[in-house]
């Protein structure tokens, strides 16, 4: 496993344990909205051609749970801190 978890890596993960696929726009949607990092596409384009659809709910309960993961969580985690990247906490629910 490399030193950071790719989306390809989510995607795989996702499709092993749920027998489903997921696009690398849904993963990066789900990572904005927990405020993670994401970093810009070199192929993205001003305006796209084609209606864009919010991600499923089934599917971003899959992408939140591969982020879960203890394996994939402490990888991205140890990925950033070792660019320089810093995540703030966030407040979690009920404190």
């Amino acid at each position: 496993m490399p030193d950071i978890v790719t989306y390809k890596l989510i995607q795989q993960y996702v499709e092993e344990h749920y027998g489903f696929k997921v696009h690398t726009a849904y993963v990066a949607e789900v990572k904005r909205k927990l405020g993670l990092p994401t970093y810009p596409a070199p192929n993205a384009v001003a305006r796209r051609k084609y209606r864009y659809y919010s991600v499923p709910q089934y599917k971003e309960e899959a992408i939140i749970d591969a982020l879960n993961t203890s394996r994939l969580l402490i990888k991205l985690l140890d990925g950033f801190i070792r660019q320089g990247v810093f995540i703030l906490s966030a407040p979690i629910k009920g404190q």
